[in-house]
């Protein structure tokens, strides 16, 4: 994985697109980690990415041992990137729009779609053309961020590519419109005075219009880490070369439980099954603590 040559000729450094090595090691775990549940479920499956960005999840799929994996942008340069650097034979990329898929009905095991949501003027659109693509069965595994701590007043959300986010309610209304069966976890958990105090600053930037400065703050250690004379204290946390998950239980995802205290998550994350949950992938499900039980 070569992170030094990332440039922005290639791809613009707007700290949207995660980029491997580059991205703060937070926000390089906050993704992969959901990937990382995506691989327990599309062993020997027919798998789509949408919106794959740089291609590092859908290179984790294709090598965790999906049977095929169709990874999508609306970004062109996005992709160039990926072919370039994250190429498998089991893997497929292509340009499109996650309003119309180009899929036929019912042929895809596993639909992803992290942080993608937020973007779409009609996310329904998004989760009806994932549904389509599905088979009987079939997961659709997604994640946005909640707005109950990153854009708590009804204004702009404090990031500046997002055209809204979803409260929790909405967000499970959404996917349980369209399918049968709808796991809700969290992750990133917040307990009481770090959420309230994310709030606060949530709120700050939205009233006060600063919707850039976190992506600045992004972009800044991008760069930085592009710098050849990047210090060794800096180097440190940087994801390894194969780009696996590290432990810590900032990343893990967890079911939601109204009864627990364990605080409120910044992101949330649904796995939307088509029709029954088979035996497989409710057994999947339980060995990683996501089950009805």
């Amino acid at each position: 994985m070569d992170t030094r040559s990332y440039s922005e000729s290639e791809l613009p450094l707007t700290g949207e697109y995660i980029l491997p090595g580059l991205v703060p090691p937070r926000l390089y775990q906050e993704h992969i980690h959901r990937y990382e549940l995506a691989g327990k479920l599309s062993v020997g499956k027919d798998v789509v990415d949408v919106a794959c960005g740089t291609g590092y999840g859908s290179a984790y799929l294709a090598d965790i041992g999906a049977r095929r994996v169709f990874a999508g942008d609306i970004s062109q340069a996005a992709l160039e990137s990926a072919k370039r650097r994250y190429w498998r034979a089991e893997l497929k990329y292509f340009q499109l729009d996650g309003m119309r898929l180009p899929l036929a009905d019912s042929c895809i095991d596993l639909a992803c779609s992290f942080e993608t949501l937020e973007h779409v003027d009609r996310p329904k659109d998004l989760v009806l053309e994932c549904w389509r693509i599905l088979k009987p069965g079939g997961m659709f595994l997604c994640s946005t961020p909640n707005r109950a701590l990153t854009s708590p007043v009804p204004l702009r959300p404090v990031n500046p590519y997002h055209r809204h986010e979803l409260s929790l309610e909405e967000f499970t209304q959404m996917l349980s419109e369209y399918f049968t069966e709808v796991k809700l976890l969290g992750q990133d958990f917040y307990e009481t005075e770090r959420a309230l105090l994310l709030r606060l600053r949530s709120m700050f930037l939205q009233i006060l219009g600063l919707h850039a400065i976190g992506r600045m703050a992004i972009t800044k250690a991008i760069q930085r880490r592009m710098n050849p004379g990047l210090s060794a204290s800096m180097s440190q946390g940087i994801p390894p070369s194969d780009g696996r998950p590290t432990a810590g239980e900032r990343w893990e995802l967890r079911r939601l439980n109204p009864n627990s205290n364990c605080g409120i998550p910044r992101y949330l994350v649904g796995i939307a099954t088509k029709g029954e949950v088979t035996r497989r992938e409710s057994t999947i499900l339980s060995s990683v603590g996501i089950s009805d039980g």
